[in-house]
């Protein structure tokens, strides 16, 4: 939905840095945590150390799944050449390590904005 209207609100500084550190506990704008609370939508759950260290821990997970495969993918090309036997590459298993980095690229981006916004 496109946002065209503006509304403008005076603040003390104090509530100011409230509402800002409240925002960014949720890794959202202070515009987004205002118009959460204010249309009764769901807020996402809190950031925390935790979570981010879980995140970090699925994508190492998943970059060292691809490294294996890609090993796997060397291995066999290695042999196929010492045994002077044409080389056979499974294109589903390339797709499958394409399709995970761009998936742990995408987690990364998503969890660096986190952390800066929670900076």
């Amino acid at each position: 939905m496109k946002k065209n209207k503006r509304f403008e609100l005076r603040l003390s500084d104090k509530d100011y840095q409230q509402i800002q550190a409240k925002a960014s506990q949720f890794g959202l704008s202070i515009s987004k945590f205002i118009r959460c609370l204010a249309t009764d939508k769901q807020l996402p759950p809190p950031l925390t150390a935790q979570t981010t260290y879980n995140l970090l821990n699925e994508i190492q997970t998943e970059l060292n799944r691809i490294g294996v495969n890609l090993n796997q993918i060397a291995k066999a090309c290695n042999t196929s050449i010492q045994l002077g036997l044409p080389i056979v590459v499974d294109f589903r298993l390339l797709e499958a390590n394409q399709r995970l980095i761009k998936q742990a690229t995408q987690e990364i981006e998503a969890t660096k904005k986190n952390l800066a916004r929670g900076a």
